[in-house]
């Protein structure tokens, strides 16, 4: 064959390669920012604004899992004002999972992830009838309510400085600095929005001990709750104020886990959010011996909480005009 033919046959395999192997520029998406879990709304007139009396209303669910950690075991309740309407079917696919009540179901839905940056999200679908309204009456206003309660988690994993040298008697140069740390959002309702580091003196004098002040806002739009009253709180249980705003805090400095607690409280191991935001220092009490020098190491935290959120449709149930 032709020396020139074949060139002119790899250089068009090369460009067909070039042309075909992409679909456009490769980005890198971080799935975890973001301060969103669970965001759902309803489909538009679906339920409609306006319906007659002892008709048929359609109701679609839109939800979706905009952060970074998946659902397991959410719950959706739909709640309707009873004298004026009522659900008559509730078919169960994805991604329900289970039904709990007449009003109520359990559901799933993957985070985000490498694979899928939006998160999965899927379509809930009921079907409601509407019941008479006061003879007297050309029109009633009524309220569909949808509340979605679900554990989540919040996860950070952060690069900070040791420093055994409290005191700066060394004269080496040291590897790193230890300096606070701002943070905006970990693709979670509840972010870790800043660490303060300090190197404390142990009782042993030739340890020091890590010590981090650990900051805690709920930056999303519902409320958070202690992660063992899920169900509950989207039910018609009483629950405790005490238990609302309660988040769980497990920290570990490298492999080690450090002691939380709460300046002010017998929480161990616990935030008490006020006003959306706590803080809570956490320390390793066994220390590190100062032998150690200066170095890097990860700090890795985990929030576990549960959250709820809701959605709400005023509907206009208008009367069937007999003439």
């Amino acid at each position: 064959m032709d020396i020139k033919l074949i060139l002119m046959v790899i250089s068009l395999l090369f460009l067909i390669g070039c042309k075909g192997g992409t679909q456009g520029p490769i980005t890198t998406v971080d799935i975890y920012k973001g301060v969103d879990g669970l965001k759902m709304n309803f489909l538009k007139n679906a339920p409609s604004d306006e319906v007659f009396e002892n008709s048929v209303m359609p109701v679609y669910i839109e939800l979706r899992n905009e952060g970074a950690y998946n659902i397991v075991m959410g719950y959706l309740t739909v709640s309707l004002e009873e004298d004026y309407m009522e659900i008559t079917n509730w078919p169960i696919k994805k991604p329900i999972t289970g039904i709990v009540s007449d009003n109520q179901l359990v559901f799933d839905l993957k985070g985000k992830s490498k694979v899928s940056i939006e998160g999965e999200q899927g379509i809930v679908s009921l079907t409601a009838n509407t019941k008479a309204i006061d003879e007297l009456s050309e029109k009633h206003t009524s309220t569909i309510l949808a509340s979605a309660c679900y554990e989540y988690e919040t996860k950070l994993s952060q690069t900070v400085c040791i420093d055994t040298d409290v005191y700066n008697l060394r004269e080496t140069e040291k590897a790193c600095e230890v300096k606070d740390i701002s943070l905006t959002s970990q693709g979670a309702p509840v972010a870790i929005t800043k660490i303060e580091t300090e190197m404390l003196p142990h009782q042993d004098v030739a340890k020091i001990r890590p010590h981090f002040v650990i900051y805690v806002r709920n930056k999303g739009n519902g409320e958070v709750i202690d992660r063992g009253y899920v169900a509950e709180a989207c039910s018609s249980a009483k629950i405790s104020k005490d238990k609302y705003n309660v988040v769980a805090i497990t920290a570990f400095l490298s492999n080690k886990q450090l002691d939380c607690d709460v300046t002010e409280s017998d929480m161990i191991g616990y935030l008490k959010l006020k006003d959306k935001e706590d803080t809570i220092r956490c320390v390793l009490e066994e220390g590190i011996e100062e032998r150690e020098g200066t170095y890097s190491t990860p700090l890795n935290i985990e929030l576990d909480y549960g959250y709820t959120v809701s959605i709400a449709k005023d509907i206009e149930i208008k009367k069937i005009r007999k003439y």
